[in-house]
């Protein structure tokens, strides 16, 4: 049986037995980007609207590399697969100065259709700053992700905030837990969890590059979970 629906959201207070979260570390870069190229990029709405492959990999491999040197990535592993990786959550400390954040994702991207989606996030990430003009230092959600064998089960929800320390992230100055949500269950999910959406990437923008979507996806949104 599945487990119960929180706000349409399923949501586990604990694993089965055979998952377990670890912290991901520099060590795990070519399991995650295995999971990236083998998965993510195929049910992913952009990555699958501007049919991303391997030329993706540089991206994210840039944006795990700088997630997995600070304290709050996280890979999902089933033991009763051979401690297969089947989920990972990649977020990063990010400020209104890039200049300032820790580890800049500074990736080398020549691929028409990977700067297209750059574009859009860059977009979106603009939106939100204009929303949100006394945040400077947040936490990034970069990228988050379950194995499609395993949605539905509430594992994203149990991840989200997962070893997270609200009160040191505030001691830090972190103000808020930025999300640019690029599918229909992510933003549902975080709408759920108590995020508020701040900006919204127009239909226009879709419009002009000739972007569709599937899953019912309409645009990138971007939500704010205030720590202040």
């Amino acid at each position: 049986m599945p487990p119960p629906l929180l706000n349409g959201i399923r949501y586990v207070s604990r694993l089965p037995p055979h998952l377990h979260f670890e912290r991901a570390t520099v060590a795990d870069l070519p399991v995650l980007c295995d999971v990236f190229l083998n998965q993510f990029v195929r049910v992913e709405p952009h990555a699958k609207a501007l049919r991303m492959g391997k030329e993706a990999v540089p991206l994210f491999e840039a944006i795990a590399a700088a997630c997995v040197r600070q304290p709050f990535a996280l890979k999902l592993i089933d033991n009763q697969q051979d401690n297969r990786v089947v989920g990972f959550r990649l977020l990063g400390i990010g400020h209104r100065d890039p200049s300032l954040d820790p580890y800049p994702i500074q990736p080398q991207i020549t691929a028409p259709n990977v700067l297209t989606f750059i574009e859009l996030m860059e977009h979106t990430k603009k939106l939100w700053l204009d929303a949100l003009p006394d945040v400077n230092k947040v936490l990034r959600r970069e990228i988050s992700f379950i194995s499609p064998g395993y949605q539905r089960l509430g594992l994203g929800a149990h991840m989200l905030h997962h070893q997270l320390d609200f009160d040191k992230l505030k001691a830090d100055g972190v103000q808020g837990i930025v999300s640019e949500a690029t599918s229909k269950a992510n933003q549902h999910l975080l709408s759920s969890r108590g995020y508020k959406k701040v900006a919204q990437l127009p239909d226009s923008v879709y419009k002009q590059l000739f972007i569709h979507l599937h899953d019912g996806t309409r645009n990138i949104e971007a939500f704010f979970y205030d720590l202040r």
